[in-house]
């Protein structure tokens, strides 16, 4: 799993894959191994068919919908890290949503997404104590 890039988002994933291997043993009377080795292939070969799909070598329809799968991924994470009070989480999809910004011209959108974007990411310095209101939610 070297070669798999960490962030709190992959973490979480594979976090969420161990606990449910412990759920469900658990829940059976024979346990269930999955072994990091065969969790890594999974995921690289998750991580390759995305690729492909992004690609187009799957169809434009598997790209279509890989396509707005993302984007429902971004809008539910900005979400999430709404409710939860996740500042860093926050910042993760806009860049993200900047990029659709350009994409689809829309460039006052997409200027202004910049501009937010670099406030969010001086905001420890402007406004020291704005951090603890937004831990708070």
């Amino acid at each position: 799993m070297d070669n798999i890039e960490y962030n709190f988002l992959k973490e979480q994933v594979i976090d969420d894959l161990f606990h449910y291997q412990e759920v469900i043993d658990s829940l059976s009377s024979m346990p269930i191994e999955l072994p990091k080795t065969v969790l890594s292939r999974v995921l690289s070969a998750y991580q390759k068919f995305v690729e492909e799909a992004r690609q187009g070598e799957h169809g434009k329809t598997a790209q279509f919908y890989l396509i707005n799968i993302q984007l429902v991924n971004y809008y539910i994470t900005l979400s999430r890290s709404i409710r939860m009070g996740d500042f860093e989480m926050f910042k993760y999809p806009i860049p993200k949503i900047t990029n659709l910004f350009f994409t689809v011209n829309q460039p006052n959108y997409a200027r202004w997404c910049v501009k937010y974007l670099d406030n969010l990411y001086k905001v420890y310095e402007t406004h020291p104590g704005l951090k603890n209101d937004f831990m708070k939610g």
